[in-house]
């Protein structure tokens, strides 16, 4: 119903009961259409409301993944820093744990035969180039007798490789 129809229909004239409640109802459906309109904009303000707090929780939820990132990122750079250390065979793991174990950042390879017992000179050796392959260690001096070996000694990425592995 048009309210501004029927107002216009009526001026002019007296106003009868029909025509009253007519208004009436016209007026009553507009009220209720009001009453509606506010309920609706009620509704529309909490959904705001809690758009924003979600807006708000996500931005936190962001800044704390943001947060994570990082710290995964450094954990990564701290892991391609100690690729060289990893998949080390067990033999290398044992030459650079006597290091440690001993606190010496140099050694001659024939006295590290002697002390990785369970291991033959091959394994010994193989480990060796291994290390010297990684940059892990150099070779310092090669001794003239027969039998004097090898002096090695520790690169910066082999002390900090054999600071990780852990103790026995």
């Amino acid at each position: 119903m048009d309210i501004i129809q029927i107002l216009s229909t009526i001026k002019g004239k007296v106003l009868d009961a029909a025509n009253f409640e007519l208004l009436k109802t016209a007026y009553g459906l507009q009220n209720q259409n009001i009453e509606q309109l506010k309920n609706n904009n009620t509704a529309l303000k909490e959904s705001n409301d809690l758009l924003k707090e979600k807006i708000n929780s996500l931005n936190k939820d962001n800044s704390t993944l943001k947060e994570r990132v990082l710290i995964l990122e450094d954990e990564l750079r701290l892991k391609k820093e100690d690729s060289r250390s990893q998949g080390l065979s067990e033999v290398a793991l044992a030459i650079l744990g006597k290091c440690i174990k001993h606190d010496v950042t140099e050694f001659n390879d024939e006295s590290m035969l002697g002390s990785l017992s369970p291991y033959s000179r091959i394994q010994v050796e193989s480990a060796i180039d291994e290390l010297e392959k990684l940059q892990l260690i150099y070779a310092r001096s090669i001794m003239g007798g027969f039998g004097e070996g090898t002096d090695y000694s520790l690169t910066a990425e082999g002390k900090k490789a054999a600071l990780k592995i852990p103790s026995e």
